[in-house]
């Protein structure tokens, strides 16, 4: 069943590696998809209801320097100094996290 699906996809899978596929390099343990949701979830509500912290998703960040972050909101940049700076990016976005 296994080498049924690899061949079903081989295609999608080359195209990934020849688009310049990079694992991710970390040193951490790997939660498991089976538990990942529920753990998130817990994660983003408790946080959430925390008076101090601040979501801001699908934005553009221009720069991260000393607690500081610029990004584009409606096209205007806005700048801003925070305590701690927690970024989530993604797969898409290693090559962001991997420059700074």
């Amino acid at each position: 069943i296994i080498l049924n699906l690899v061949l079903h996809h081989l295609q999608d899978i080359l195209k990934i590696l020849l688009e310049g596929f990079e694992p991710v390099e970390s040193n951490f343990w790997h939660i498991g998809t089976d538990k990942l949701k529920d753990i998130l979830v817990n994660i983003y509500n408790d946080l959430l209801s925390k008076s101090n912290i601040e979501f801001r998703f699908n934005i553009e960040v221009v720069s991260i320097s000393n607690n500081t972050v610029t990004w584009l909101e409606d096209k205007q940049k806005i700048t801003e100094q925070f305590d701690y700076i927690i970024i989530g990016v993604g797969r898409s976005g290693f090559k962001l996290i991997k420059n700074i």
